[in-house]
C-alpha cells in the first residue's frame, strides 16, 4: 500500500514538474531543448547516456 502511494506522489510530482517546464520554455519563446533524467538509470549523472543520447540524436544528423 506504502509503495502505491509513493508511485502516485511522484507521478503527481513529475506532472507538476513536466508543467512547470513547459509553462517556462513556452514564456521563453526560444528554441531550447530541455533533457531531464527522471530515473536512476544509464540517462542520470555522472553516466554518459544523456550525451550519447543527444550526440546520437542531434549532433550526428548535423555531420
Amino acid at each position: 500500500m506504502a509503495s502505491d502511494q509513493s508511485q502516485v506522489i511522484r507521478l503527481n510530482t513529475l506532472e507538476v514538474f513536466v508543467k512547470k517546464i513547459c509553462n517556462i520554455l513556452v514564456d521563453l519563446d526560444v528554441p531550447i531543448m530541455l533533457l531531464a533524467a527522471l530515473k536512476k538509470n544509464k540517462y542520470r549523472k555522472p553516466s554518459t547516456g544523456i550525451y550519447e543520447y543527444t550526440c546520437r540524436e542531434y549532433v550526428d544528423r548535423l555531420k
